[in-house]
């Protein structure tokens, strides 16, 4: 059976010609066996589900439809009643947001790129920490099974963790030396700065409140605010991690680089101290399975 909607959809213009089809002949090649197996699990118990897949007309025109199978009793013999809808032009409208999200996704990465050079004359170093941080955080947080979503926020997170620092004296950042408390407390300034050049900025994620608190620590000792891992986002802690290894493992003005080990070291020994247990575990198994930038 087929009803006049089925006959219009399909381009048949007699409805005994279509009859003498079986569906799955209309279905798309490469949607056969999805389809096949969604109506073979078909029973009284297991009701069909919602599925999309290509089919085509009489004329060979192929087009997107959603189906729901399930069984049924039809004239005394069983069956299998398919309801359809033609989803041709909400496929074509999603696929078209998708494009659109695409190109505005490109767009923000150029924008934060251009944001996190906007320090490069000042402080080159900062510039490849900072992309440094984003590669192993966004590591990290893969190797966590975070969503794509969480670690694109986290990615432009990380490319501008230390924005602020181009408001700190260039004397300060490239002192051959050990701060004094005062001058430390200068440089601590940076999370704030980046934070108020960002927070106005209407991201998808909380890329300000990230930036703020990527010096905090689980334990309320870290900087500026002392919040502790109840209130710090987890894009944080992930960065605070990712940001000393790459720091300790990196020349700084005033000491040379100290090694990955000495970085996996530091983390180990204030794991669930000052960072996350989770995300310094994730960070240790990237090493050791071979993780390089």
């Amino acid at each position: 059976y087929a009803n006049p909607i089925a006959l219009e959809m399909f381009g048949y213009k007699n409805i005994k010609e279509l009859q003498k089809r079986h569906f799955i002949d209309f279905v798309l090649p490469q949607f056969k066996e999805k389809v096949n197996l969604d109506i073979q699990l078909l029973s009284p118990e297991n009701k069909g589900r919602l599925i999309q897949y290509k089919v085509q007309d009489a004329n060979k025109t192929s087009f997107w439809v959603e189906t729901i199978s399930n069984k049924t009793v039809f004239q005394g013999e069983n069956g299998t009643l398919l309801c359809l809808r033609d989803i041709t032009e909400r496929k074509l409208a999603e696929e078209g947001i998708k494009k659109i999200q695409g190109a505005m996704k490109k767009v923000l990465e150029e924008v934060v790129s251009a944001l996190s050079k906007t320090i490069a004359e000042k402080d080159p170093y900062t510039l490849e920490h900072q992309k440094k941080v984003s590669e192993l955080a966004c590591a990290i947080a893969k190797k966590m099974n975070l969503s794509p979503e969480f670690i694109d926020g986290l990615k432009i997170a990380a490319i501008l963790h230390d924005i602020g620092k181009g408001s700190i004296p260039g004397a300060l950042l490239f002192a051959p030396r050990k701060l004094t408390d005062i001058e430390m407390g200068l440089v601590k300034l940076h999370t704030v700065k980046g934070y108020n050049i960002l927070k106005d900025i209407d991201f998808p994620w909380p890329i300000a409140k990230i930036v703020l608190q990527h010096h905090e620590h689980i334990d309320g000792s870290g900087y500026p605010h002392g919040i502790d891992g109840k209130t710090m986002l987890l894009e944080a802690k992930i960065l605070a991690v990712a940001d000393v290894v790459e720091a300790i493992n990196s020349h700084r003005p005033y000491r040379k680089a100290l090694g990955i080990q000495a970085a996996l070291e530091e983390i180990e020994s204030k794991k669930g101290l000052w960072y996350d247990e989770a995300v310094v575990n994730a960070c240790k198994e990237l090493f050791e399975e071979g993780f390089n930038y």
